[in-house]
């Protein structure tokens, strides 16, 4: 198994986006868009494929913003853009952390970085699109703090999937004593 956690993760990150969509009713298709590049994006780093990590970052980001963007104007596709590059940094750093001594000590604990990376990359993002892209508008006073927690929820929900997944997996791979004799690949 352990020759094969980078395929056992994405498979079971996916499964739990999936499942968290489905409890939490999420029905944004960003949320799976996004998701899907940060799995795909964790795989190809947990196999030590930077190349082809930038490489997908990069084509799977060109051909989501033109199938996602609505609004024909470079600011919505400066927006797509931004999303993808925020998650491939906060995907990129949360794998280097995990490779920490200390990090790999923890049987659970390490979904806490990918909650706070996603709700981070939702947050600021909404930021970006209201006070420099200006593609939308700032909620009323009122509505704000409702708004942007919204908009957080979304991205805790992603990252509580993903980090589980990535956990979970580390934790039975842990229990069953996986590599042991065997040589990682």
């Amino acid at each position: 198994m352990k020759n094969k956690f980078w395929l056992w993760t994405a498979l079971f990150q996916t499964v739990l986006v999936l499942v968290f969509a489905v409890v939490f009713s999420l029905k944004e298709a960003g949320y799976f868009v996004f998701a899907l590049a940060s799995i795909v994006q964790f795989a190809l780093l947990q196999q030590n494929k930077m190349r082809y990590f930038t490489g997908f970052t990069v084509i799977y980001a060109l051909i989501s913003v033109l199938f996602m963007v609505s609004g024909r104007n470079w600011e919505n596709y400066l927006s797509g853009l931004l999303w993808f590059f925020w998650i491939a940094v906060f995907t990129f750093l949360i794998y280097n952390m995990l490779q920490t001594e200390q990090y790999k000590k923890l049987y659970f604990g390490s979904f806490i970085l990918w909650l706070i990376a996603f709700g981070a990359v939702y947050a600021g993002m909404e930021f970006i699109n209201i006070l420099l892209l200006k593609i939308e508008t700032m909620p009323g006073k009122l509505d704000i703090a409702p708004y942007f927690t919204g908009k957080m929820r979304i991205g805790i929900i992603m990252g509580i999937a993903l980090g589980l997944g990535y956990d979970i997996l580390q934790f039975i791979c842990r229990f069953m004593a996986c590599g042991e004799g065997e040589k990682d690949d």
